[in-house]
């Protein structure tokens, strides 16, 4: 083993295993200075990961982001009737706690390169690692061949 490699490999679905190269983590809401995470609030933060992946991950391949869970949020009575009457963009929801921008790579797909790589987005309550056990699942399976970049050393 090279000195360079992961130590933290995934088998997935389709048998081809992968290797975690980078990891980064954020709190999903640092950037939220005012007010609760809604609706709109959450889908604006989905289309802006992708920037957020090109500024962190070094060799970033278009991020396959896994599709977060969002929660209601408790309010009382009132608030709940003030976010109702602002429209369904402001239904008060909230994302898992961490963001996880994880870069992995494996052996190339065809053999015209030398490796494949693919930058994997998902949210979970906890700082990884671990990866949490239905994120796993998900990264499991997710089809290599199809999302996958491929390059040369």
């Amino acid at each position: 083993m090279h000195p360079a490699d992961s130590n933290y490999e995934i088998s997935l679905d389709s048998k081809r295993t992968i290797a975690l190269d980078e990891l980064h983590q954020h709190l999903t809401y640092a950037g939220l200075l005012e007010g609760l995470p809604t609706r709109r609030i959450n889908k604006d933060f989905l289309l802006e990961i992708k920037n957020v992946v090109h500024d962190k991950i070094w060799g970033s391949t278009i991020p396959y982001i896994i599709t977060p869970h969002q929660a209601p949020i408790k309010l009382s009575d009132e608030r709940k009737e003030y976010y109702k009457n602002k429209g369904p963009n402001h239904e008060p929801l909230v994302l898992p706690k961490i963001t996880c921008i994880g870069h992995f790579t494996s052996n190339a797909i065809t053999d015209d390169f030398m490796f494949s790589n693919l930058t994997i987005v998902w949210l979970q309550e906890d700082w990884a690692i671990p990866i949490d056990s239905m994120i796993l699942k998900q990264i499991k399976s997710i089809h290599w061949d199809k999302y996958a970049n491929q390059g040369d050393y």
